[in-house]
């Protein structure tokens, strides 16, 4: 007995499952405009970091970005037009720290590398952890990026396999289904990651020409490394207590810094 070809209207499921993800595709693309006050106040800054001749100038603009962060307008043109700010303001470590938020928003922009590298200076880089080559597009991917991927294969692997059960092109779709499955578990890995580097762990960087770690919350305790931190040296943040911060210095070590001496996110 011969197949007959599959007639017209026979998977309403699978049209419904395409018209969800166009609309998906076309929500993902749209994202939230500056209001008029976030316009204006951006202009605003943009004027003085051009008319900027000294470091005071220059400080001045990386606090009119500043204000427009504290607005709520989350933008990484602003944390890198920040960045350069302060760094022409002579404050390396503000700069670091501008840019490292500008990262996970740009992280493909080669201008922002450049300045940041710049920024670090002659600082050793962490050593590359196992998962940096599992998750090799994390570094180079935003989260909303991840995020649209993940919607896609998860769209994917459900359409391959509605296939699979209606009997449509089964070997195809099976195949279809175990990729994007796969695929789809390696992109959730990616994101939780990247949640918990950014949200799960908070980070920070020395903002004062140097400081001295301590063992404890207080400058009563001795000192924890033999070497003032410089301006630039980067840390997580393993607690707060009474204006003071438990960090983690990269391989060095951990020690207490004024709360004061720090810009942390």
């Amino acid at each position: 007995m011969l197949k007959q070809p599959p007639q017209k209207g026979r998977f309403p499921g699978l049209r419904l499952t395409y018209v969800v993800l166009v609309g998906i595709l076309l929500f993902s693309g749209c994202s939230e405009s500056p209001s008029l006050e976030v316009t204006r106040r951006f202009h605003s800054a943009e004027k003085v970091m051009k008319q900027a001749e000294s470091p005071a100038d220059y400080q001045r603009a990386a606090t009119a970005y500043q204000e427009i962060l504290d607005g709520g307008f989350y933008s990484g043109v602003v944390l890198f037009n920040q960045g350069n700010a302060w760094m022409q303001a002579g404050r390396r470590g503000r700069a670091i720290a501008s840019y490292r938020q500008a990262k996970r928003l740009l992280p493909r922009d080669p201008y922002l590398d450049a300045n940041l590298r710049q920024a670090i200076g002659d600082q050793p880089e962490q050593d590359a952890h196992l998962l940096d080559y599992v998750f090799f597009w994390q570094a180079s991917t935003t989260v909303q990026e991840m995020s649209m991927t993940a919607t896609i294969l998860l769209l994917l692997a459900m359409l391959a396999s509605m296939c699979v059960q209606v009997k449509y092109k089964p070997t195809i779709a099976r195949v279809v289904s175990i990729v994007s499955f796969v695929t789809l578990a390696l992109v959730a890995g990616s994101l939780f990651r990247d949640w918990w580097q950014h949200e799960g762990v908070e980070h920070g960087v020395v903002v004062v020409s140097e400081v001295e770690a301590r063992k404890g919350a207080s400058n009563n305790h001795p000192v924890s490394f033999n070497q003032a931190l410089m301006e630039g040296t980067e840390f997580t943040v393993i607690k707060g207590m009474d204006g003071w911060l438990h960090v983690q210095v990269g391989n060095k070590g951990r020690g207490w810094i004024p709360e004061r001496d720090a810009v942390t996110w």
